[in-house]
């Protein structure tokens, strides 16, 4: 085994530090994030047991004589109409070109405008015709 120099052991002792610097920010990180997981968790269940309770309070109303539209006027939805998720929002599609228009677009494209059919206008001086 070799003798570290100097240099090696200033670089390991600032390599060190930075990694403890690093391990006492990311510590926190952890333990915020553990704590964050385990409550909702803690949440989920809690979530699972009113819902439970909810359908099953429900359904004896039911069973009791209310309407849906009773229980509903009241307040008390369904719970499947509780947990809905907003509708999506669908993307606008660009609407097809309808192929009488598509091909009215490439004739005019491709045939060149006849000299026969552009019409002249009064300014320009004519030619004189030859007899």
């Amino acid at each position: 085994m070799t003798t570290p120099t100097p240099e090696y052991a200033q670089l390991e002792d600032l390599v060190r530090a930075e990694a403890d610097a690093k391990l006492a920010a990311v510590k926190p990180l952890a333990d915020a994030y553990r704590k964050l997981l385990a409550d909702r968790d803690e949440f989920a269940g809690l979530d699972a047991t009113n819902v439970a309770a909810v359908r099953a309070t429900r359904a004896a109303a039911l069973k009791a004589g209310f309407t849906e539209r009773a229980l509903n006027e009241a307040g008390y939805r369904a719970i499947s109409d509780l947990t809905k998720p907003p509708a999506a929002r669908k993307t606008s599609a660009k609407k097809p070109v309808p192929a009488v228009r598509q091909a009215r677009k490439r004739a005019a494209a491709t045939t060149p405008p006849s000299k026969a059919a552009a019409p002249s206008s009064a300014s320009e001086p004519q030619p004189p015709a030859s007899q």
